[in-house]
Formats: structure tokens, C-alpha cells, sequence
């Protein structure tokens, strides 16, 4: 995980009308060690009625 954040769900690859929390993973640490892969697949799909998803996203850089 890389972090944590605020945004647009998307759904098949478009942006949804829905806000909710996003857990952003780092793909370039495929394959997925077990114990990563059992911590996202125990993430709930809402969170006091807040949608929860997983994006892949690249690295991050300050400005």
C-alpha cells in the first residue's frame, strides 16, 4: 500500500458519480506477496456506508 485517499470509484475502468475511500496499491510489486493479497481481500466494501476500492496507482513525487 502506498496510501490512502479520497476519490472517484471507478467501475470497469470509468469514473463513477460515487465518493469513497481509496487504497492505492503499487503495481510494480506484482506478483502480490500472500499476506498482501489476504490484507486487501479483508478491506469491506463500505465503511459506514462509504464505498471502499483498491486502485493500482504509480509512484508518487513532491513538486
Amino acid at each position: 500500500m502506498i496510501g490512502v485517499g479520497v476519490g472517484s470509484i471507478h467501475l470497469d475502468e470509468d469514473n463513477t458519480d460515487e465518493i469513497g475511500v481509496i487504497v492505492m496499491v503499487d503495481p510494480s510489486t506484482r506478483p502480490l506477496t500472500g499476506e498482501v493479497e489476504q490484507a486487501i481481500s479483508e478491506l469491506p466494501k463500505r465503511l459506514d456506508g462509504v464505498a471502499v476500492q483498491v486502485q493500482e496507482m504509480g509512484s508518487f513525487t513532491a513538486f
